[in-house]
């Protein structure tokens, strides 16, 4: 491999790495690493073969295959549903991940996308779903197509899972100084990142042709809703003594439409949810203390709000071990 490629690969915070094991047409033993993502695995050893931007082709010694996985350790897992999703709406950026046979592109392509959440009472369904769009000329709408032989009927749905990604707005190197309790009388520490992030699984459906009506419906609708909710979730926008949100009316209609006929409409009906904050609430009590103490000092907005998660974390994790007890 080249030099510099590596270097970009050792610079990078975070790496994701996920072995290819029941995909088909997967290569063997190939990996995806993503550089913003859910889970960290340090310790991974595989022959790297090619690197792309958010993408590292490589092989194991074993050659093995399988599906996207990714560690969560039970002390970090958030199990309850309604947290997680209430972490999509606030933080919206997701990361659509498809694995679709193709003899133009990739097995594996992955997009940045913004999404709005639905929950089953507000449209009508058995699940929760997430809607967005991206650009007809994404090579990872031409995978979907490719999958039905180029002739998108209105709803493209595909067979296989997709994985959508949702990372938290703040992430942090943990340095090894802030374990007051466990650094000064063993020193066995090592450092960390502290992060959340939700992932979740489902099926996809793709409205490819804004000029059929239910194409067309979904994708007026979708960029309506997207523009509501990030003008006035995110921007904070809501009128009164605040601005008022920008609104897509206020854009040329000719100009909409002409955005429309070159985007295509995502819909993913979720089947399963997990989430993580990795907080440092699997360390000792004195460790937890200097870890927020550490991050507060700062005094960046991060600092403050990790060093806020770090505590909270620490309550909902010791009280967690009590019911445990208790019920024992």
């Amino acid at each position: 491999m080249e030099a510099e490629k590596m270097r970009k690969i050792q610079k990078g915070r975070k790496v994701l790495l996920c072995a290819l094991e029941s995909y088909p047409g997967a290569s063997p033993g190939s990996y995806l690493a993503l550089s913003s993502c859910l889970y960290v695995i340090p310790d991974i050893h595989f022959e790297i073969v090619d690197v792309e931007p958010y993408l590292i082709k490589g092989r194991n010694a074993a050659g093995t295959r399988g599906r996207l996985r990714s560690h969560n350790r039970s002390v970090h897992a958030e199990t309850d549903k309604e947290v997680l999703l209430q972490f999509i709406k606030e933080n919206p950026l997701g990361l659509l991940i498809t694995g679709q046979n193709s003899a133009q592109v990739d097995f594996l392509q992955c997009t940045h996308v913004p999404c709005v959440l639905d929950l089953p009472e507000e449209y009508g369904g058995t699940e929760p779903r997430i809607r967005a769009h991206i650009a007809k000329q994404n090579p990872q709408v031409k995978a979907m197509i490719e999958a039905v032989d180029e002739k998108p009927p209105n709803v493209l749905e595909l067979d296989n899972d997709v994985l959508v990604l949702f990372n938290g707005k703040h992430d942090h190197y943990v340095t090894p100084k802030y374990y007051t309790e466990t650094k000064p009388s063993t020193g066995k520490v090592v450092p960390t990142w502290n992060y959340s992030a939700v992932q979740v699984y489902g099926k996809l459906s793709l409205y490819y042709d804004s000029k059929t009506p239910e194409a067309g419906a979904f994708l007026a609708q979708q960029v309506h809703d997207l523009s509501q909710h990030t003008e006035t979730t995110i921007m904070g926008y809501t009128g009164g003594e605040k601005p008022q949100p920008w609104t897509v009316s206020e854009a040329p209609e000719s100009y909409t439409d002409l955005l429309k006929r070159n985007i295509v409409g995502i819909e993913v009906k979720i089947t399963k949810i997990e989430g993580k904050f990795k907080m440092s609430q699997e360390m000792r009590p004195g460790d937890r203390e200097g870890v927020a103490q550490g991050f507060a000092k700062m005094g960046t907005e991060t600092g403050t709000a990790i060093s806020e998660l770090v505590k909270e974390r620490a309550e909902l994790s010791d009280l967690k071990k009590n019911a445990v007890k208790a019920s024992q």
